[in-house]
């Protein structure tokens, strides 16, 4: 099955790393601003924090995709087959194609989400444990590296089928795991296609995972 168009784009890896690196100052921005918050007013809440993290987590998994999907460099098995499929029974391209079935109600129908779930990334930076926690990280000798390094791993998404993917993992809560995020893929028994242009760190873990599908 062709799947190397589902992962097309034409950023380079220069400009990636640009990209990824502001996100992740303006992600310690945030945190001290929220600190400084915290520091006048214990009582403050942390929605707004969560708003945030959530906004700079989706621009982080965002920065090689051509489209909503097309370039993401990870897709599950039963998504990149209904894809390539359906793109190969009619005329549109495989762009137009999977843009129609991201759309609401498809019979096949497709989403990105996070590998380690938004809502665990945001209970870490909230939570007492000063080893992934927003005051750990801000009183870490480089807080931007170590930023940037947390959303390296955390920060990823992988397009999946809605209705038997999606859903699933959903429904059964099925938690990510910081040591290997795509451990809960495994968990939840998803396999995802081989892209040869996965960096080094993901690809040893999806292979650890035991859930890259080779074709």
């Amino acid at each position: 099955m062709p799947y190397q168009g589902l992962f097309y784009h034409e950023y380079s890896p220069e400009y990636i790393n640009m990209r990824r690196l502001r996100i992740a100052q303006a992600m310690v921005n945030g945190l001290r601003v929220y600190q400084d918050f915290i520091c006048i007013e214990e009582a403050y809440g942390n929605k707004w924090l969560r708003c945030f993290v959530r906004e700079l987590i989706w621009k982080h998994s965002e920065t090689t995709r051509a489209t909503k999907y097309v370039g993401c460099p990870y897709w599950s098995l039963g998504a990149a087959n209904a894809v390539v499929t359906t793109h190969q029974q009619g005329g549109e391209t495989l762009r137009g194609v999977a843009e129609a079935m991201s759309c609401r109600g498809h019979l096949l129908e497709i989403t990105h989400e996070h590998v380690y779930p938004i809502r665990q990334f945001c209970d870490d930076l909230t939570s007492a444990d000063p080893v992934v926690n927003y005051r750990g990280i801000l009183a870490s000798d480089n807080p931007v590296a170590r930023m940037a390094s947390d959303l390296a791993l955390l920060a990823v998404g992988c397009v999946v089928l809605e209705h038997k993917e999606h859903q699933i993992l959903n429904r059964d809560r099925v938690a990510g795991v910081r040591e290997n995020p795509w451990q809960r893929y495994a968990n939840a028994d998803i396999q995802i296609v081989h892209n040869p242009l996965w960096d080094e760190l993901h690809h040893a873990h999806i292979h650890d995972a035991g859930i890259c599908q080779c074709q």
